[in-house]
């Protein structure tokens, strides 16, 4: 995989606005965190996105589950509550990501929000950031976790947890 990992700048990154830009609007990732939220071009995204999550159409919600390279078993889910309170509901999803996958927290996470366009991560920030990763009534988006054999898949508010 490594052989094939090539970074852009985030001023180059199509959703720097999500993570980088206007506090008053959107989650500033501090730099220690953006230091580890690195932007793949997009032929490494495409590349890894054929490797990894589906070689026959570029984005997950137009996916079929027999498309996806991802276990149609799924080993848990949790719907996303648009009308709870942010900050519990936040907290709950935390909650049920670290009890569904121990993981640590160093452990490299390839977050795809289509074949082009992915970033590089940890499961510390993309658990942190969870909601600015998948937001919330809007994304439909596929997380690979390095040496975890799982894939947290996100849509329609839901996420789920499935076996590769």
């Amino acid at each position: 995989m490594d052989d094939v990992v090539e970074h852009i700048l985030i001023d180059d990154f199509p959703l720097k606005w999500r993570f980088a830009e206007d506090a008053s609007k959107w989650t500033v990732l501090p730099p220690e965190d953006l230091a580890r939220f690195r932007p793949l071009t997009e032929q490494a995204s495409r590349t890894l996105w054929t490797q990894l999550v589906a070689d026959n159409a570029w984005h997950h919600s137009v996916l079929s589950q027999d498309q996806l390279r991802v276990n149609s078993d799924e080993l848990g889910h949790v719907v996303v509550d648009d009308d709870a309170e942010p900050a519990s509901e936040h907290q709950r999803i935390r909650d049920f990501l670290t009890t569904q996958i121990s993981l640590p927290l160093d452990t490299q996470v390839l977050f795809f929000w289509g074949a082009t366009c992915s970033v590089d991560t940890t499961w510390d920030v993309f658990i942190r950031y969870w909601d600015d990763f998948c937001y919330p009534s809007d994304d439909s988006n596929v997380a690979v976790l390095d040496g975890a054999n799982k894939v947290v898949v996100f849509h329609e508010n839901r996420l789920s947890i499935h076996p590769c």
